[in-house]
């Protein structure tokens, strides 16, 4: 965790909006936002494995063949920063599409009927660790090491597409296409934990300035609610394997905390919203004896 909070950076967006009036019985409400950057430490591929055959066995045994061959490419590098997780397997019935037509009467009746196939198919991710330790060129020369391994194995590379922000300046054409792979932090719950303090201090100091406007003093926090927070969680579970033992029982691995992505090696930002109500009252109060009644109270 702290190695995550050192590579944040020191940039701090504060944006605040508030309400005031009398009827909020001497509080004064503001919206603080605050923002926190860090550095992926993690280039992470997915792989598509897949074996079908007219009999179930087969299948199976295409399965673990390709499996095997993914396996042995990426042991090949002896790199300890990578990390091989097996998703959850499915078991398909796959065919010619026009075995549908046939089976509802659409083609004619003289013609082949194309033969199913059963299918057991998987996601393998490989996860290159620790790039935040490393420069730019050493990140992508590792991850194109990876690739050709991966497609001389004759495993195929599972693109992944990110939703684009347009309005981003930095957005071009090259974001219209799929990933290869993605830039992620592995546990942003530093990031998020400094962003939300940040939007605090935010949201405390737009209150201070809206009572000083209007001779108030300000009071303890009444309530607090986060109304945004960018971050992303995943919640697939997959299993690590063991490159020394790839045949042993894999274990289950979670993320620790919110994932964050980026299509790109830089910084990633986590955005998050505080709405903030602190209670007020009349800077004339401090002069007045012990036990009078407050201004504005009537007998």
């Amino acid at each position: 965790m702290s190695r995550i909070v050192r590579t944040l950076a020191g940039c701090c967006l504060a944006v605040t909006l508030a309400s005031f009036s009398a009827a909020d019985d001497g509080g004064i409400t503001v919206v603080g936002v605050g923002e926190a950057r860090g550095k992926p430490d993690a280039l992470e591929f997915r792989a598509h494995l897949a074996g079908s055959a007219e009999l179930a066995n087969d299948a199976l045994t295409k399965f673990q063949e390709y499996k095997r061959r993914a396996l042995s490419a990426v042991e090949q590098l002896q790199l300890k920063e990578i990390k091989v997780s097996v998703g959850a397997m499915s078991l398909l019935q796959t065919g010619n599409q026009n075995q549908m037509y046939v089976m509802n009467g659409f083609m004619p009746a003289n013609e082949a009927v194309p033969k199913a196939e059963v299918a057991l198919s998987s996601l393998l991710r490989v996860t290159l660790h620790d790039i935040d330790k490393m420069t730019e060129e050493t990140v992508f020369e590792l991850a194109t090491q990876l690739v050709d391994k991966l497609k001389d194995a004759g495993v195929s590379i599972h693109a992944t597409q990110m939703g684009v922000n347009y309005a981003d300046p930095e957005a071009d054409e090259s974001y219209a296409f799929p990933l290869l792979a993605l830039f992620v932090l592995d546990d942003g719950t530093a990031l998020r934990e400094l962003a939300r303090r940040r939007a605090f201090q935010a949201a405390r100091a737009s209150a201070a300035n809206l009572a000083e406007l209007a001779e108030l003093r300000l009071g303890p926090v009444e309530a607090m609610h986060e109304t945004a927070s960018e971050t992303e969680t995943v919640a697939d579970a997959w299993q690590d394997v063991d490159l020394d033992d790839p045949a042993g029982i894999p274990a289950t691995s979670q993320p620790s905390g919110p994932r964050l992505t980026s299509r790109t090696f830089t910084e990633i930002p986590v955005r998050v919203s505080l709405q903030v109500r602190f209670r007020t009252r009349p800077k004339a109060d401090d002069a007045r004896p012990s036990g009078a009644r407050p201004s504005g109270k009537e007998e």
